[in-house]
């Protein structure tokens, strides 16, 4: 009789100990800024990138949603079968590879779910992109993704571990996204890219977010227990 008491005893003083564990240290993770231009996503801002010659291919006859899309070099287009896949030539141009800044808040878009996010990227620019929630067959646009990088697994030589998800599939409404980005985030912007190669806008000019990528010192165990309350 008096082991469940014990047991029970154990284990809270466990999961109490660990959430008091992460609360201290937790934090500091979403507010990294790299300095160091080797890393992912260092410094404050757009990191425009030169893009050559390429292919854009699309797998014919998918029963997806969305097509099965990829970019591959003027090279590597030799292994993929005309008869499955379609192909459109994209010449070389400049583009943004990802955003840097800090949360500054959502804002709605009248009659739709999706959301407008506007972030600190520095030298007083203060950009907007919008989450999208759900991918548009019609448009070709993409559901917003998440990304988190893992902090804790990493030394100095190595890439930081990312975990990627989509909200959908986590039964995650925008409720539950308003928990995990707090004001003053950091927050990585992928842009969401056309046929063009070239990133994708709404009819207001605003960019289409592909993925969201947020700094936690313990990842997805974070953003987890940000969830539950």
């Amino acid at each position: 009789m008096n082991k469940i008491p014990s047991v029970f005893y154990i284990l809270t003083t466990l999961i109490v100990c660990t959430i008091i564990f992460l609360t201290i240290y937790s934090g500091r993770g979403r507010l990294v800024i790299y300095n160091d231009e080797k890393r992912f996503a260092s410094g404050l801002g757009k990191k425009i990138v030169e893009v050559p010659d390429m292919f854009m291919i699309k797998r014919n006859n998918t029963e997806d949603d969305l097509p099965d899309i990829k970019m591959v070099t003027t090279i590597d287009i030799e292994k993929y079968n005309l008869k499955e896949y379609a192909r459109t030539f994209i010449p070389a141009h400049s583009t943004v590879s990802y955003v840097v800044g800090y949360f500054k808040g959502w804002e709605n878009i009248p009659g739709l779910d999706d959301k407008y996010l506007s972030i600190d990227e520095g030298n007083e620019v203060i950009g907007k992109y919008r989450l999208v929630l759900e991918s548009n067959k019609s448009l070709n646009w993409l559901e917003t993704s998440f990304g988190v990088e893992e902090m804790i697994n990493f030394s100095e030589q190595e890439t930081i571990p990312l975990k990627q998800f989509k909200p959908r599939l986590y039964g995650w409404n925008f409720e539950k996204i308003k928990k995990i980005i707090k004001l003053g985030d950091v927050v990585i912007i992928r842009p969401q890219r056309g046929e063009s190669g070239k990133a994708v806008l709404d009819r207001t000019g605003v960019v289409l977010s592909e993925t969201i990528v947020l700094r936690r010192t313990f990842g997805s165990i974070e953003l987890n227990l940000e969830t539950l309350f």
